[in-house]
């Protein structure tokens, strides 16, 4: 079964952890879409964890899923590359055309860092046949109201 019947997905995760919070169940549901995980940072600003090593918490995670694959920037923290700097990371290190959606936090989110993703989407999907949808961090405040609710139901 498909996710929303794509083939292709990115999720872009702020933090070690962001796109396993918000994305894990349509992840294990959805075995015939392949999704690709962009960890940005080795953490948040002003976490005591923040360090390189969070990034096994992720691969410890998607390991368990044949349909995911995951990379991480070398960026300690989200804030030390501008937008601009952001968009061209993506865009070298993935083709945006062979995806079919780009997923990413909201901008309802009360973590900084994860607005910053936010924005910067539109430009990643300029020129390309990609859609763009929010998935739910833990930070995510009671204002955002998702536009899709995906059935993880199985059968």
């Amino acid at each position: 079964m498909k996710f929303l019947n794509y083939d292709k997905v990115l999720c872009l995760s702020p933090h070690p952890d962001d796109a396993e919070y918000g994305m894990l169940g349509a992840m294990g549901i959805y075995k015939d879409t392949q999704f690709d995980v962009f960890v940005l940072s080795e953490g948040g600003d002003f976490d005591e964890s923040t360090a390189k090593s969070r990034h096994n918490e992720t691969r410890k995670v998607l390991e368990h899923f044949d349909n995911t694959s995951v990379e991480f920037s070398d960026v300690k923290h989200i804030k030390n590359k501008s937008e601009d700097e952001w968009v061209s990371i993506i865009e070298n290190k993935f083709n945006i055309d062979d995806y079919d959606c780009i997923m990413y936090p909201p901008k309802e989110d009360s973590h900084f860092e994860h607005r910053m993703i936010n924005k910067l989407t539109p430009a990643l999907v300029r020129s390309a046949k990609c859609g763009r949808i929010t998935y739910k961090t833990a930070s995510v405040l009671d204002l955002w109201l998702p536009n899709l609710f995906v059935d993880l139901y199985i059968q």
